[in-house]
């Protein structure tokens, strides 16, 4: 089964270099399941994360740009404002396990253990590759399925996301995303998690910018 990926920007036109990649599917993970079955995390407050993405921007989305899925997915980006351009952000997409319920103490976990704790170093490991899923508890033998062509595992963070072209061969990594905050809407993903260096935070967007709210990354 193969999977058929093109990322768009708000014109319509390809992002970055534009290819279509085919991105080969892997079995379903634990945290594959639907996510009413998984229980949501609370914030500072006491209230829930929520566990879907609200029924106005389910509504509002446009169609997703996967011809075709094996498991359930909940597409997401992790990234960080452009210290560079105001009002644009730098984004690695990951394919799994995009709600806040798991993103938020999967990323927690990363920073505290393979970034040490350390916020611009936890951004730079995010930022190096896209992603198949974050998992804090990935080991070099921590799956019994070997990865895909071109795929790595990455210990303390996760499995990196290979692209194939039509002639099976592994395609070059994808350049970070670059994009304007309130263009992520026409970005495949269900929710944008934005690191913030400076504060040690971390801030959950639906797609297309609107900010739902603000962690710390100590837990």
């Amino acid at each position: 089964m193969i999977f058929m990926m093109r990322r768009k920007g708000p014109d319509g036109a390809p992002l970055l270099h534009g290819e279509k990649v085919a991105v080969l599917a892997r079995g379903t993970r634990p945290s594959d399941t639907p996510d009413t079955q998984v229980a949501a995390t609370p914030t500072p407050s006491g209230a829930a994360w929520p566990a879907a993405m609200p029924a106005d921007q389910q509504a509002n989305r446009k169609p997703d740009a996967i011809e075709e899925r094996t498991t359930v997915s909940t597409h997401n980006y992790v990234g960080i404002h452009d210290p560079d351009q105001p009002g644009q952000v730098r984004l690695r997409y990951v394919h799994s396990d995009g709600y806040p319920h798991y993103m938020i103490p999967t990323l927690r976990k990363i920073w505290a253990g393979a970034a040490a704790g350390d916020t611009p170093r936890l951004a730079t490991l995010l930022l190096a590759h896209d992603w198949d899923y974050l998992d804090p508890e990935t080991t070099d033998d921590s799956t019994s399925t070997p990865p895909l062509a071109g795929e790595q595992l990455i210990p303390g963070v996760g499995m990196t996301l290979a692209a194939t072209g039509g002639d099976g061969q592994v395609l070059p990594p994808e350049p970070v995303t670059v994009v304007a905050l309130t263009a992520t809407g026409d970005l495949d993903a269900h929710w944008i998690y934005l690191i913030d260096p400076g504060t040690d935070t971390l801030t959950v967007h639906t797609s297309g910018g609107d900010a739902v709210g603000t962690e710390p990354l100590a837990s």
